[in-house]
């Protein structure tokens, strides 16, 4: 028999002592939801009555003649959700992504640049706006490429950019609507509303 495996005084082991005393029995064992702590407390009678009342060097209970509540402790909290969804395998690089990406880059460049013709910067914006809500990536890098030519002013780009943006903010706020519960619908118009809020101060606000 090993020391580690007894109980002292008894010398019995530990497995032999049955179950832990408990005080009462907890509740909603099965809850999700749980709590624990301590409180460390003590008195020390030092019959010598030392006038600074310290009774030497200990640990914790130092004082003497007094009552000391050492620590006292307390956590509530929920179990961890543990489940995840199955990590679909393979690379980064995905090649009907990268197709579709292009392709929208190429029809949003073309009508941008037809359109700019025609109406000027005020038939980019329309279709940066309109364009947005379908994907804002590609309106900013075919307003990219129109101000690369000059065709478009970089104030007016800007805004663009800016207006794909918010268009296609309101097409993730719709789908997280219609697809998700309530909770993840206000996490996403919060997130959304938060980035287009900062975003437009940025281009807003007076530069230097």
């Amino acid at each position: 028999m090993s020391c580690a495996s007894c109980c002292f005084p008894c010398g019995c082991k530990l497995e032999d002592l049955g179950e832990a005393c408990k005080l009462w029995k907890p509740c909603c064992e099965e809850s999700q939801w749980s709590g624990a702590g301590w409180l460390a407390q003590g008195y020390v009678w030092n019959p010598y009555q030392p006038n600074d009342k310290f009774n030497g060097p200990m640990t914790w209970n130092d004082r003497a003649n007094e009552y000391q509540m050492n620590e006292l402790f307390y956590y509530f909290g929920r179990a961890a959700k543990t489940e995840a969804p199955a990590v679909r395998s393979g690379g980064a690089f995905r090649l009907v992504d990268a197709v579709v990406f292009a392709l929208a880059v190429t029809a949003i460049s073309f009508v941008a640049a037809a359109v700019q013709r025609r109406f000027g910067s005020a038939g980019v914006l329309l279709t940066a706006a309109v364009s947005g809500f379908a994907d804002a990536h590609a309106v900013a890098g075919s307003v990219g490429a129109l101000t690369a030519h000059s065709a478009v002013p970089v104030r007016d780009a800007g805004v663009a950019v800016l207006l794909a943006l918010s268009t296609n903010a309101v097409t993730k706020v719709v789908l997280a609507a219609t697809a998700g519960p309530g909770a993840y619908f206000r996490r996403v118009l919060g997130g959304q509303g938060a980035v287009l809020a900062a975003t437009w101060a940025g281009w807003l606000l007076p530069g230097p």
